[in-house]
């Protein structure tokens, strides 16, 4: 459903935020638009009227916008708050986390092209089939009852991105982590000092 077509019921509570400058500039800025601020300082409500002005006044097909969040949850109220002002979903308009926008509009469209092995359709893990891949791949490596928890590879798994890199072949948890013959040694010496 186009934007354009409903009322501009936005403009009534868009005159609430002359009252704070950060808010006043936040909505009036054009281009990207990054909302800094404390938790009940206004930044859901800024962050919705600014989306539907721009989609009411500025956005024309076949152009459109990306309101980019970090949490489903913060995806989903600022779709509720858009719906109150009477602004539905439409082909334009993306509310999303980062991996949902790069699922959406670049993994699924240009994966084919780029000759990727992308399943059709292609889903994400939830949290728990994430947690149980992880926790299978632990007790793979290190035995049933392993005491490191998912949390660990993740974080060592991004502070070193080289598996090659002697961080990785010589720390001996890293190592154990990465997997590879002196990555299986640390890990069996590990299992046999626990």
């Amino acid at each position: 459903m186009p934007l354009r077509s409903v009322s501009a019921a936005y403009l009534t509570q868009a005159a609430d935020l002359a009252s704070n400058p950060g808010q006043q500039a936040a909505y009036d800025s054009t281009g990207h638009c990054v909302v800094l601020a404390g938790p009940g300082s206004g930044k859901t409500k800024t962050l919705v009227l600014k989306l539907a002005r721009i989609m009411a006044e500025d956005v024309r097909a076949p152009r459109g916008a990306a309101c980019i969040t970090y949490s489903q949850e913060c995806a989903r109220e600022l779709t509720r708050r858009l719906e109150r002002l009477g602004l539905r979903e439409a082909p334009n308009l993306f509310i999303g986390t980062v991996h949902g926008f790069c699922l959406r509009h670049l993994l699924m469209p240009y994966g084919r092209l780029a000759d990727l092995p992308v399943p059709f359709p292609l889903t994400v893990a939830t949290q728990r089939q994430s947690d149980q891949a992880m926790k299978r791949v632990g007790n793979r490596l290190f035995g049933i009852g392993h005491p490191n928890k998912p949390m660990d590879l993740g974080r060592h798994r991004r502070s070193i991105f080289d598996r090659t890199s002697e961080a990785w072949t010589d720390e001996e948890e890293l190592a154990a982590w990465g997997g590879g013959l002196r990555g299986r040694a640390a890990a069996n010496r590990s299992r046999r000092f626990r």
